[in-house]
């Protein structure tokens, strides 16, 4: 009797290590997971509220050195006073580049860090995101040669570029959402990001058909400012949710 109690008190002790160590390995892969994630989040703050104010800036400084153009032509054959030619918006349009820049720069290295701890399939997924990123920084350097030459057949590759680089991470975020190994919350999270780009998709598109109209262009770059508002949204909300899933939850 005394022997299957001592047994018996074995076996709790065991089961108890146990559950205590596989709570432990959960812990850990969870920290991981925010470990990797985190970064992410970062990246996304600065691409995001880069690349989503860009266009208004682009925009109001379009409107902007047209509305100097006018006062200037008017001067010269009135005898007024010239207008300076500097913009604020012209200046943000800069700053709002290359936060964008930074942010995919870090986006990129992230992703690559992040694809170590899953699965193979999701990796590969997360591979195609990490593909478009990188497609986007040719994309705004397209735009830096755009702004330093002033020509308009850099800011047509960038927009060509971007669509490029949408319907790859398009195809990445379609892969995680259905994923079976990818976290429940981070597949909802990968849903509202395939929507995202999808947005984005429609905003490139407009700018690239119709932003070259005089006058109206800069009301198209306006609206297709308003709609790659919307889906930065959508990224914020998506990448939010990855970063917060629970690993260990596939259901």
């Amino acid at each position: 009797m005394c022997g299957l109690n001592k047994n018996l008190l074995y076996l709790s002790a065991v089961s108890n290590l146990n559950q205590f160590n596989s709570e432990k390995t959960m812990d850990k892969n969870l920290q991981h997971w925010q470990q990797k994630t985190n970064p992410i989040w970062i990246a996304v703050l600065l691409f995001a509220i880069g690349g989503a104010l860009y266009p208004f800036a682009s925009s109001f400084h379009s409107v902007s050195s047209s509305v100097t153009g006018l006062a200037n032509t008017a001067a010269a054959f009135t005898g007024g006073k010239a207008v300076s030619t500097f913009s604020i918006w012209g200046l943000l349009k800069w700053v709002f580049l290359l936060a964008a820049l930074a942010g995919y720069a870090l986006f990129i290295i992230s992703l690559g860090n992040f694809r170590t701890i899953l699965d193979a399939k999701d990796g590969e997924a997360v591979g195609k995101v990490r593909t478009g990123a990188l497609l986007h920084v040719v994309a705004y350097l397209c735009l830096f040669l755009g702004m330093l030459f002033w020509t308009k057949f850099f800011t047509i590759c960038s927009s060509i570029v971007s669509i490029i680089a949408f319907i790859m991470m398009l195809m990445g975020y379609s892969a995680l959402k259905n994923s079976s190994t990818f976290p429940a919350k981070a597949r909802k999270g990968a849903s509202h990001l395939f929507l995202s780009m999808i947005l984005s998709v429609v905003a490139i598109g407009l700018i690239l058909l119709l932003g070259w109209i005089p006058i109206l262009g800069a009301v198209i770059v306006l609206i297709a400012g308003i709609i790659a508002l919307i889906a930065y949204i959508f990224v914020f909300v998506g990448w939010a949710a990855i970063k917060n899933a629970d690993p260990k939850v596939l259901a």
